[in-house]
């Protein structure tokens, strides 16, 4: 026996697809919490109504390819709660409210809760992006939560959609929360395992800061978008080129000037950047115009540290920030 529920999951901004959409419950995320207790499945069950952007979709999955920007304002996610506490099924079928159904509401809650912020968590750091931004829940106004916002619904014995009414005494508190790349289809499949596996909790800093640093140059924030790509930069440089100077097969000079680099007492970020880079960027595929680029990102950081009123130009910003991202990326692919 199970007991199915329905939530809808809205999204403050809206997110992006690219040439698919997982209309189908075959192509959503299905994945389990709570040591196999809850099943989850999240897809897009209305397209006209969770798209924002386009009024006709192709239905055809080939045709769909061509739009690489489809903007998604919400999901739908229902929840298969295996061998459910009859109590809790009883009561609710009797429409009675107890302590039961109350617990049960609350954990049901966090469940949604916990996967709409793994979800924009995913979106921001990992598919970088960087616009979102995740929910603060307060946990003492939930019933209003699963009515209003996730809009829950249970599925009685009779096959009909209810209202998910839990609590015996209702509570009103404010509700508070806080206020580029499409999303295909290999992408999409990944986050059931990044929630189920609470991958979420393992990302690595340099994502958070690119995904930081691309959201403050969105608001204009130029002098702290350079600061946070160059941590992010600097940080990928101290945990992932160790790793990649043991893989790569330079001559033994190479690789000893590169070891001596960075060491402590020799670790310099500009000269890692622009002398140790050139020394493998045919080995790493490295262009040449993205290491004057990182290079002259670090320059300005140290100009932006040292000078509180260095200016930035936007444009200049981007292209810096960009360049950090993608050999970034390029230092991930080496040690994957």
């Amino acid at each position: 026996m199970s007991l199915f529920l329905k939530a809808n999951l809205p999204f403050e901004r809206e997110f992006m697809f690219a040439g698919f959409l997982p209309v189908l419950k075959d192509v959503g995320l299905n994945f389990r919490l709570r040591e196999g207790k809850y099943k989850i499945i999240i897809y897009m069950s209305d397209r006209r109504r969770q798209l924002h952007n386009v009024s006709e979709v192709p239905e055809d999955p080939e045709e769909l390819k061509k739009y690489m920007n489809l903007y998604c304002g919400s999901l739908t996610m229902e929840i298969e709660v295996l061998n459910p506490d009859s109590d809790i099924t009883n009561a609710l079928e009797a429409h009675n409210q107890t302590e039961k159904t109350e617990a049960f509401g609350k954990e049901v809650f966090n469940i949604i809760a916990e996967v709409n912020n793994a979800i924009i968590y995913y979106l921001r750091n990992i598919a970088g992006q960087y616009w979102l931004e995740p929910f603060i829940f307060d946990p003492r106004n939930f019933q209003d939560y699963l009515d209003f916002k996730f809009n829950v619904r249970w599925c009685s014995s009779t096959g009909e959609w209810k209202r998910f009414n839990i609590t015996r005494e209702k509570s009103s508190y404010a509700i508070i929360h806080m206020p580029e790349d499409g999303i295909n289809l290999e992408m999409w499949r990944k986050i059931s395992s990044f929630i189920e596996e609470k991958k979420y909790k393992k990302i690595p800093d340099r994502k958070i800061l690119i995904s930081n640093s691309r959201q403050h140059l969105s608001q204009g924030n130029d002098r702290i978008a350079i600061i946070e790509a160059v941590i992010a930069w600097e940080t990928t440089v101290k945990n992932l080129l160790p790793k990649i100077l043991s893989k790569l097969r330079e001559s033994p000079e190479i690789r000893e000037v590169l070891k001596l680099l960075m060491r402590k007492n020799f670790f310099s970020l500009r000269i890692i950047t622009y002398v140790g880079l050139r020394l493998i960027k045919n080995s790493l595929g490295l262009d040449i115009e993205d290491i004057i680029k990182i290079n002259k990102a670090v320059l300005v950081r140290n100009s932006i540290v040292h000078g509180p009123t260095k200016v930035v130009e936007i444009p200049n910003a981007r292209r810096y920030i960009s360049a950090i991202r993608k050999v970034i990326r390029i230092f991930e692919n080496q040690v994957a």
